[in-house]
């Protein structure tokens, strides 16, 4: 793209992309993500952060088979 564009030009559409895939990010929701009902929160910190890891191994990926 630099040879194309030029490095400055290149450095503007990066910065650009890089916008637009934030404001995607942002506007992306995914079901059973948030904040969880008081009840239904883990305990302690290590009980939490196995629950977020357990729920981020069980989500559907493109590419990953399962």
């Amino acid at each position: 793209m630099i040879a194309t564009v030029g490095g400055i030009n290149t450095m503007w559409i990066t910065a650009c992309l890089f916008g637009l895939s934030f404001l995607a990010i942002g506007a992306l929701r995914l079901e059973g993500i948030g904040k969880p009902h008081h009840a239904t929160r883990p305990d302690g910190l290590v009980s939490g952060v196995v629950e977020g890891m357990r729920f981020v191994w069980n989500l559907r990926c493109y590419g990953r088979s399962g």
